[in-house]
């Protein structure tokens, strides 16, 4: 196995893999905040109460793609339209990958039902004189109601308690998304609740067909309401979603899914933000259609150096193309510098990592994290996180000419510590390690493994 792999891995485990310590208590928080407001919902507005058919989990964390903590969820309110036979979802003529929907017939149906009397009164305040159903519309309704739900919480200061626990909430409306921000004894986590009409196969319109081996329960999509740049009003365009048939395009595929995280985390650590998941994400899903399965059980390294490959590709044409539409470019709103801004650091950091491995720390970790990695290490051994402190040749001179013997472990494990707090205590100052690390050894032999200028590793071992 290459240094590059080990390092890679280390990475990945320790960085970017979510602990099950952090998920189990997220997740029950979450759970308890989750299942308090959508009964509140229902209770106050019957319309979404008859119109709701669960929810479920999107973006990263369902897609198990997450990095970090798993403090964001995505959490998508299904809502089933009455007469869906009699409802027209066509392609949006001016928008790729968004649609419009028509419920003109489906309301002169039930214009006629007395049991959905309320919805067609409801409805008829959400469409315009044709029958579409405009989206802001759908998104104040939302807006409205979560805003009232939050009032019943503990007399209006939007707090719930459960047992000991003390929940306290705050709201945020941006984009597509009801967000919910959570405090719970110093902890914070939020919720993004995004409506989203569903629909089945019957009306399906991505321009690329169902995949033949999706199962039954990965076969809807959602129409979302998410405002548009640059719209006329009123907007009747909605995004289309295929969440659930990705989920089961990108599962069970080994290096897949660890290498998108690491990319994420790359990002993450080189402040790229207009690199946003979802375009990192597309790249994979077009690259599940170039190769075999097998692909997937490659090393980390040759995965994700492919990988890197293959969005330098994206960026130099500067189209990342919708996989469900690819006349929709992705990278439609950003502007040729911060593409280019994008293009330089990917491809800065390819480069790092197949011909300065020492550096590859610095790619995908912040200083605090670095920090971490060595108080986390064992006593025997310790990866080197800054970017030159051993590339000097005169530093293995320095550690061979010392004319003593460390005598048994314990005085190793101590010499061990001592270079940690050397290079913790002067970060980024090669200068100031060096001459630290030389009053170190001055007068001590040890037996330092691999030291070569693209060195990831340092043991230290008491001599016999």
């Amino acid at each position: 196995m290459s240094t590059l792999d080990e390092v890679l891995k280390q990475i990945n485990s320790k960085f970017i893999t979510i602990s099950n310590t952090d998920r189990g208590p997220y997740a029950k928080h979450y759970d308890f905040v989750r299942d308090t407001i959508i009964l509140k919902l229902k209770e106050i507005d019957k319309i979404f109460d008859k119109l709701y058919r669960g929810h479920c989990l999107g973006g990263s964390y369902a897609d198990n793609i997450k990095i970090s903590k798993p403090d964001e969820y995505d959490l998508v309110l299904r809502l089933k339209l009455r007469e869906c036979n009699l409802i027209k979802v066509t392609k949006d003529p001016k928008l790729p990958g968004y649609c419009n929907i028509n419920i003109k017939e489906a309301m002169e149906k039930i214009k006629t039902e007395k049991q959905n009397e309320d919805i067609y009164k409801h409805f008829e305040k959400l469409i315009d004189k044709d029958g579409f159903i405009i989206q802001e519309k759908i998104q104040r309704w939302i807006e409205s109601s979560m805003t009232k739900a939050l009032n019943e919480l503990n007399n209006g200061k939007w707090i719930i308690r459960n047992g000991e626990n003390l929940y306290e909430i705050k709201y945020t409306k941006s984009g597509p998304a009801h967000t919910i921000n959570v405090t719970i004894d110093k902890k914070f986590f939020s919720v993004d609740l995004v409506p989203a009409f569903v629909f089945d196969k019957t009306k399906w319109i991505a321009k690329r067909p169902l995949p033949s081996n999706t199962p039954l329960k990965c076969q809807d999509w959602i129409a979302v309401p998410k405002p548009v740049k640059s719209s006329v009003s009123p907007n009747i365009s909605f995004i289309t979603s295929y969440v659930d048939t990705e989920r089961h395009l990108i599962k069970d595929r080994c290096a897949l899914k660890s290498t998108l995280k690491m990319i994420k985390k790359l990002r993450d650590t080189r402040n790229l933000h207009n690199l946003k998941s979802y375009f990192i994400k597309t790249i994979y899903l077009w690259e599940t259609e170039r190769q075999p399965e097998n692909f997937w059980d490659k090393s980390i390294r040759i995965v994700l150096l492919h990988m890197m490959d293959r969005l330098i590709e994206y960026l130099e044409k500067g189209n990342i193309p919708f996989f469900w539409d690819r006349s929709q470019n992705m990278l439609g709103n950003l502007d040729k510098n911060q593409i280019k801004s994008i293009l330089n650091e990917i491809t800065s950091a390819r480069k790092i990592m197949e011909t300065n491995i020492s550096k590859v720390y610095d790619l995908f970790l912040t200083p605090d994290e670095k920090k971490e990695l060595f108080k986390s290490l064992s006593q025997t051994e310790i990866p080197i996180l800054l970017s030159d402190n051993l590339k000097t040749p005169g530093l293995q001179s320095i550690i061979d000419n010392g004319n003593s013997k460390i005598k048994n472990q314990t005085e190793a494990d101590k010499k061990v510590c001592e270079i940690k707090q050397i290079l913790e205590k002067y970060g980024n100052n090669s200068e100031k390690i060096l001459k630290e690390i030389k009053k170190l050894f001055s007068t001590d032999i040890v037996e330092i493994s691999s030291l070569t200028s693209g060195l990831s590793k340092l043991s230290l071992k008491a001599k016999n």
